[in-house]
């Protein structure tokens, strides 16, 4: 605790003025408003009699200092060595400090998305990562990035990554940072840059974005945590480690209202499909025949979900598929098949085609209405 002390005087502009080795160290602090100057004593010794009175009066006077309670200077000082995100969910029923459940799920299944997404772009920059929990990415959430206390404020969920030891200052500059901070900035820079694209609300704008950590998985994310009412609103409050502290341009305060929410969903939807989605399970009835004369082969075109949408998805088939294609088209008959979806223009294309086959017909064409892939987001 004295060293986290000492970490966050420093940090906060106190200046030492004297130090007795093992015992204590002594700061003071002249108020940026005016000329008044204060004074604390950090007991480093925490077997001396009086260290519990002494650190409660130094949280004291900081909180005077700084207009907050004790309480709020002793949580600083414990997360010094870490850089922490409170995502407030704010909505009318979580005034009382409440979510319903299957929101609340949704809200932290969200925040795991969305350091899983900055974690994945420290690395490789994608407008859409097909499998998020991989290698550094999976070792991250699981180990590195930690939940706090949920606390009132409508609803907040906090994440702490620790990024340095509270220690004095080193001599000399670390030649690189840590994967935790790296994560942390790629979120900061990505929640702006997407939040820019939500307000511009275009396709382009958000492929701009993917180039500094906006991908379909960070939209959807944001959504995801804003889920159960239409007017809720997503805070995101940033909270850098006063031990290795960044520079002032670093986003720390960002805001999605429920039309930026609804402008990142359509944004996701454009992201997700810049890359091919390979292993895709496509789902609907072929209403288009188009094969050359002469040709064994053809392509169909196939009224499938994608993404719970129906679109008209483009597929190439050899001899003996175009004709059980051709039967099922006459029957009104849903088929099947698999291959690797790729956006192509307006439209979609659905490459390498293969495992073609008739599902059924009749009522199986409203019932099978979703997307099947062989590879979950996350």
């Amino acid at each position: 605790m004295p060293a986290e002390v000492e970490a966050y005087l420093r940090g906060t502009g106190w200046v030492p003025f004297d130090l007795r080795p093992g015992k204590a160290s002594y700061w003071e602090y002249i108020g940026s408003r005016s000329s008044e100057e204060f004074t604390v004593t950090c007991v480093l010794d925490r077997s001396m009699r009086d260290y519990a009175e002494r650190t409660a009066e130094l949280l004291a006077l900081v909180g005077r200092v700084e207009c907050r309670s004790s309480g709020e200077v002793y949580q600083s000082v414990r997360d010094v060595g870490y850089d922490v995100a409170e995502l407030q969910i704010e909505r009318a029923d979580a005034r009382d400090g409440t979510i319903p459940l299957r929101d609340g799920v949704k809200a932290f299944e969200g925040a795991l998305k969305l350091y899983a997404a900055a974690a994945a772009a420290v690395s490789e920059r994608r407008p859409y990562f097909g499998r998020l929990l991989t290698g550094s990415v999976s070792k991250f959430v699981s180990k590195s990035a930690r939940l706090g206390q949920t606390r009132v404020g409508s609803y907040v969920i906090t994440i702490a990554t620790r990024v340095a030891d509270a220690q004095r200052e080193l001599p000399f500059a670390v030649p690189t940072e840590a994967f935790e901070r790296q994560v942390m900035r790629r979120m900061a820079t990505a929640l702006e840059v997407a939040r820019q694209a939500a307000v511009k609300n275009t396709a382009q704008a958000f492929f701009d974005g993917i180039e500094h950590g906006v991908s379909a998985n960070l939209c959807d994310a944001v959504a995801g945590m804003a889920e159960g009412d239409p007017f809720v609103q997503l805070n995101v409050a940033l909270q850098w480690s006063l031990v290795q502290p960044v520079e002032h341009g670093v986003p720390r305060h960002l805001s999605f209202g429920p039309e930026l929410v609804n402008n990142l969903r359509e944004g996701s939807a454009h992201l997700r499909f810049q890359e091919p989605l390979s292993g895709f399970q496509l789902i609907g009835k072929v209403v288009r025949l188009e094969r050359w004369p002469n040709e064994p082969a053809g392509t169909v075109g196939i009224d499938g979900f994608v993404d719970s949408e129906t679109e008209l998805v483009s597929v190439t088939l050899n001899k003996e598929d175009y004709a059980v294609a051709t039967e099922s088209h006459r029957a009104g008959a849903v088929v099947m098949c698999v291959g690797e979806l790729k956006k192509t223009g307006r439209g979609y294309s659905l490459l390498g085609a293969h495992s073609f086959g008739v599902v059924g017909g009749g009522q199986a064409a409203t019932t099978l209405s979703r997307r099947v892939k062989s590879e979950e987001p996350i």
